[in-house]
């Protein structure tokens, strides 16, 4: 029985993906559906359109959809200024032999309120402490691992506040 609803599910998406492309216009197969690769996430128009110089900042509310978004369809945000606060994280790594810094929030996980989500991001100045809180602004860079396209963020700005927003975000 669990075959068959996950098959209807998967043919429900396909079905709704193809009406979409349809009421468009557009007789192709939607971006990510070809040749059976993946799926493309959206949420919908981006706030932010070619050439527009204004700033994303990412709201409590929505975090993790606006990061999901960003990390999924890196390419589409290349070069757009992102603002973003949360807790900084960072490490060095033997492996890769360099450091990596992070600005994330708490989120449901695996195994209950044990995720993480936020940025990786470069900064060129002075780094704060493990767990202050941060606000940062860069613009989202895309970068290659093996196959895949990943997002980080090339801060111009990091600030340590005072006030903490919201540690942990399910949304």
């Amino acid at each position: 029985m669990k075959k068959y609803l996950v098959a209807i599910c998967l043919l429900s998406v396909v079905l709704c993906c193809a009406c979409a492309a349809s009421d468009k216009g557009d007789s192709s197969v939607p971006e990510g559906l070809e040749e059976g690769v993946g799926v493309n996430v959206d949420l919908g128009e981006s706030p932010l359109k070619a050439g527009d110089s204004s700033v994303l900042e990412i709201k409590d509310k929505v975090f993790i959809a606006q990061t999901t978004d960003i990390m999924l369809n890196a390419s589409s945000y290349e070069g757009k200024t992102v603002k973003v606060e949360g807790m900084y994280f960072g490490y060095f790594d033997d492996y890769d032999n360099r450091d990596y810094h992070y600005v994330q929030r708490r989120s449901p996980g695996c195994c209950g309120n044990d995720g993480l989500v936020g940025f990786e991001f470069i900064y060129d100045g002075d780094m704060p402490e493990l767990d202050d809180w941060i606000e940062a602004i860069g613009q989202v860079e895309v970068f290659k691992v093996g196959e895949n396209e990943r997002a980080r963020l090339r801060l111009s700005q990091l600030t340590v506040k005072e006030e903490r927003g919201m540690e942990f975000v399910n949304n």
